[in-house]
């Protein structure tokens, strides 16, 4: 297996996955629409290119060649169309973005029902296989560099007016778009016979992981956290992954006597998603399981929710406090609630704040904070 079979094999993995966990975060939401969109053309792209650079034959190579073409068609114009919800461009100007689809449309329809778009397969240096362009390859490279030249223009505009973070958030999409799409262009000079190997494919995915983190986190502050956490998150997964992957492999040579590409790549993809997708449906199944079979008990922590989210925003410990144990009666039902906090200074818990009760009566009760009921409390987290 080449080192272009391998990066594009990278390169699908990475844009699955980023596209997977940034649709789901919020799926109504038309910035990680536009982005999932865009994510599913390169992954397209990206499988393609690794089935073509295994391909043993014409036949196979010129098929792998159009699906590779196929998400390649839509990169651009998906790109544009989260550019521009990114930077919330007024609706009428939009429209421009559907005629790109249009154009897409007619792109795709030509790449896999002619040979307008690409004639054929021919040898390159380095290359047994490689696409031969056709009349309206021509045209679709002026799309993709007008696409790529225009949002880099709207972004460099817009860093000019921005202020502070915003600023430097744009510049980071920048230098990440930069970085991706010289990586990808190193591909088309070998389409016209220029001696040009794409060495920049890997740069790919560091522009998928750049530019999302970018759009979605969108706080260059957070950087050293996200990454540790995206670290942790692929060393576990890839650790269950591998052993399972290579039971697969085994278990092929072992029943068929050799290694099917297509279903180990397939096999592999799966692994990934599910180990990818099971966390946030497991979440997801337990609370709609909780609502049918303990509403009661959903109720009360949405409640509790709701409300904390409310009493961020309060900064005076008495109105916090008065907050605090109107929520915890409100959604417990019960009448009466009273709030102990911890004394520094005193090394006891004093009243702050009741519900239900005389007040007056408690001010002076206090707890020490080796009592047996605090030590319980401590012990154990639960009602007593």
């Amino acid at each position: 297996m080449s080192f272009y079979a391998i990066s594009g094999l990278i390169n699908g993995i990475t844009s699955t996955l980023v596209g997977i966990y940034v649709f789901t975060r919020d799926i109504k939401n038309r910035k990680y629409q536009t982005y999932g969109l865009f994510c599913l053309s390169l992954s397209v792209w990206s499988y393609g290119y690794f089935f073509w650079q295994v391909s043993q034959n014409d036949a196979d190579a010129l098929l792998w060649s159009r699906v590779l073409m196929t998400g390649a068609i839509f990169i651009p114009v998906t790109n544009f169309h989260h550019i521009i919800e990114f930077l919330s461009w007024p609706a009428r100007k939009k429209r421009w973005i559907w005629l790109g689809y249009v154009l897409c449309l007619l792109f795709l329809v030509l790449n896999l029902f002619s040979s307008f778009f690409i004639r054929g397969i021919s040898p390159r240096p380095g290359f047994r296989f490689w696409p031969d362009p056709g009349p309206a390859f021509h045209a679709y490279l002026l799309f993709y560099f007008y696409c790529v030249v225009h949002f880099t223009y709207l972004l460099v505009r817009e860093s000019r007016i921005a202020t502070g973070i915003r600023q430097n958030q744009l510049r980071y999409l920048i230098f990440a778009l930069g970085l991706g799409y010289i990586g990808g262009s190193t591909n088309f000079p070998l389409w016209y016979g220029i001696p040009v190997e794409p060495y920049g494919n890997l740069l790919v995915s560091a522009y998928i992981l750049l530019f999302s983190y970018a759009v979605i986190k969108f706080n260059l502050l957070d950087i050293n956290i996200v990454i540790k956490k995206s670290l942790v998150y692929a060393v576990l997964l890839f650790a269950l992954l591998i052993p399972c992957y290579s039971l697969v492999i085994l278990g092929q040579m072992a029943a068929f006597g050799e290694i099917n590409y297509p279903f180990s790549l397939f096999t592999l993809v799966l692994l990934v998603v599910v180990g990818f997708m099971f966390p946030k449906l497991r979440f997801r199944m337990e609370e709609a399981f909780e609502q049918v079979l303990f509403k009661k008990r959903y109720d009360h922590r949405e409640t509790l929710l709701r409300s904390s989210r409310e009493m961020i925003s309060v900064v005076n410990l008495e109105t916090l406090c008065q907050n605090l144990v109107q929520t915890v009666s409100r959604a417990l039902g019960v009448g009466r609630v009273s709030l102990f906090l911890v004394d520094e200074v005193k090394g006891t818990f004093g009243l702050r704040a009741s519900l239900g009760l005389v007040s007056d009566q408690l001010k002076e009760f206090t707890f020490a904070r080796d009592d047996q009921l605090v030590r319980r409390f401590m012990r154990r987290s639960e009602a007593v």
